[in-house]
């Protein structure tokens, strides 16, 4: 998640709603990587 972060950082976000989605779309992204090494 260090890059995602970093990512972030140097981002400019117009809008809340724009930042909130990209980074739930990161934290989603990571989970189900998490989940899915768990399951095999």
């Amino acid at each position: 998640m260090v890059l995602q972060k970093r990512e972030m950082e140097y981002n400019y976000f117009y809008r809340f709603q724009e930042a909130k989605q990209i980074l739930f779309d990161q934290v989603d992204v990571y989970y189900d990587k998490q989940r899915s090494s768990l399951i095999l």
